[in-house]
């Protein structure tokens, strides 16, 4: 059978220490530099993807028996990560570049409004939800391999969703919010998709 990327669930903070620990097989952690700290992060907390043979019983144990490893997406029988986004990760050496220019215009969302991630290595066209907003970005949740993510992306790799109607003066903030979450489920059931 032909290897493919799995996802090992790990002890947060121990992802590289993880995939150092496999390298004897093809392993990464995808990274990015946060724009307010300048440090160097793991993107998808508790992942480390790694590419092998599913099928094979004793890498399996091998792997399992490794301190501070959890399991894997799919338990007993990993589940295969066909996403073409792991391996645009791998070929980026699993740094994801992020624009370090700070552009001062209109936002045009806030908090609860959908945007669409663009100019991100990796994230280009993924449509999120904006959690909070400070000056350097915002913190977006998406939908990425089938799970909800939390990240922090500066205004110039954002731009707002028109694809949500305009809230009339009579539409309640209530019908808004559920009209919000609404498009945003559509939007990630197709990015998932």
């Amino acid at each position: 059978m032909k290897n493919s990327w799995h996802i090992v669930l790990v002890r947060g903070g121990q992802e590289l220490a993880i995939a150092a620990q496999l390298r004897f097989l093809d392993s990464f952690v995808p990274l990015y530099r946060d724009p307010l700290s300048k440090r160097v992060l793991p993107f998808v907390s508790r992942y480390v993807f790694a590419r092998w043979d599913g099928d094979d019983p004793h890498l399996w144990h091998k792997i399992k028996e490794i301190t501070h490893v959890y399991g894997f997406i799919g338990n007993s029988r990993p589940t295969d990560v066909v996403d073409p986004i792991v391996d645009q990760w791998y070929a980026d050496s699993g740094l994801v570049k992020l624009d370090e220019k700070r552009q001062n215009f209109l936002r045009g969302f806030g908090k609860g409004d959908l945007v669409r991630l663009h100019d991100g290595s990796f994230l280009h066209g993924h449509v999120g939800v904006c959690i909070w907003t400070d000056d350097g970005g915002a913190k977006i949740k998406i939908g990425l391999l089938g799970r909800e993510h939390e990240v922090y992306r500066t205004f110039s790799d954002l731009t707002p969703m028109s694809a949500v109607p305009e809230p009339d003066s009579e539409t309640t903030r209530s019908r808004r919010r559920r009209q919000v979450r609404k498009a945003w489920s559509r939007q990630t059931r197709m990015v998932v998709a």
